[in-house]
């Protein structure tokens, strides 16, 4: 089991890449703690993990937060040492989003989003610091291929900053035998942009469109993507530090 005995906190862990990323830790034996505003949906991630049937899974512990509150970060911390006394790897997965164009841009729009795909990574992280330091642990972000395929401008400011985060984070961080990587998805299968405010038919048309517009001729499944992060926690990639790695079947290179 590859990530039997290690603590996996994962943010936005209620559905979507959050809730495929928790499941493929799952079926490696990590101890999980997963966390989200939503207690429903983290219960049906937690139970579809436990389904599995997995030799010596601890229970996940669940712990709802809302990232946009510091006092919320520090309980995950809190509840996650004081329950397991470390963490061994972070995936800062949550985000959210605000469609608008910087024209018609509300500040309390533009603080939502920064304050959730930025803000809460750099705190958590930094928070995590010294228990990843003990551990010679790994951190995971979620990033978009939006920075360099811009269309939605906080959202791609916001995770322009994440990527350089990324960067400068593996630099300061390598002494301390600390990794940390992001994956950049593109359009994934979900309900994350509906959520966001995107009409039903604006979505559907942005599948259909990623028939023809992306290489490999369709959007990404969150396990795709869940893959990836995996890997960037795993031992086989235990050399690999401050990489940007598109998950987006070939659309940044068109």
């Amino acid at each position: 089991m590859a990530f039997y005995g290690k603590v996996v906190i994962i943010t936005g862990a209620s559905s979507g890449i959050g809730a495929a990323t928790a499941l493929n830790f799952a079926k490696e034996a990590a101890t999980l703690v997963l966390t989200a505003r939503s207690l429903p949906n983290l219960e049906k991630t937690r139970d579809n993990c436990l389904s599995l049937g997995v030799k010596n899974l601890p229970t996940p512990l669940i712990i709802t937060a809302d990232l946009t509150k510091e006092a919320d970060i520090e309980e995950i911390v809190k509840q996650t040492t004081s329950k397991f006394g470390k963490i061994d790897i972070l995936v800062n997965n949550a985000g959210a989003n605000k469609y608008h164009t910087i024209e018609n841009v509300t500040m309390e729009a533009f603080d939502f989003v920064i304050r959730t795909n930025l803000r809460s990574v750099y705190y958590l992280t930094t928070l995590s610091i010294p228990y990843l330091a003990k551990t010679e642990g790994c951190i995971v972000n979620v990033s978009s291929i939006t920075c360099y395929r811009p269309n939605a401008n906080t959202y791609c400011a916001s995770k322009g900053a994440l990527d350089q985060f990324t960067r400068v984070s593996a630099v300061e961080l390598g002494p301390k035998k600390i990794r940390i990587n992001t994956v950049s998805p593109g359009l994934v299968n979900g309900t994350f942009q509906k959520k966001c405010g995107m009409a039903d038919d604006q979505y559907e048309k942005m599948l259909n469109d990623a028939k023809s517009s992306y290489p490999l001729g369709r959007p990404a499944e969150p396990e795709d993507i869940a893959n990836a992060i995996c890997f960037l926690a795993s031992e086989k990639a235990k050399y690999i530090t401050g990489v940007i790695l598109p998950v987006d079947g070939g659309k940044s290179c068109v």
